[in-house]
């Protein structure tokens, strides 16, 4: 009775872990390739902004993400 179950719980817990490296890898490989273009900085800065938001949404902290935005607008006026 204890282990009845168990091989569905593997499928579904090696499906995940999967789709969590290939997240994390995507990631890095587009930090790689960002790299590679004419002015990296600004590249990497927009694709954590992007990164961010896309997290905080998901989550639904909309008073947070309010607040970062806020924030992100003050830091690209400021530098300009």
């Amino acid at each position: 009775m204890a282990f009845t179950g168990l091989w569905d719980f593997f499928k579904l817990s090696a499906a995940s872990a999967v789709m969590l490296f290939l997240e994390t890898w995507y990631f890095q490989i587009l930090v790689l390739i960002a790299g590679l273009l004419p002015d990296p900085e600004i590249e990497l800065d927009s694709l954590t902004v992007c990164s961010t938001l896309y997290a905080g949404l998901g989550i639904f902290y909309s008073h947070s993400m309010l607040h970062l935005l806020l924030l992100l607008w003050i830091n690209a006026h400021g530098q300009s």
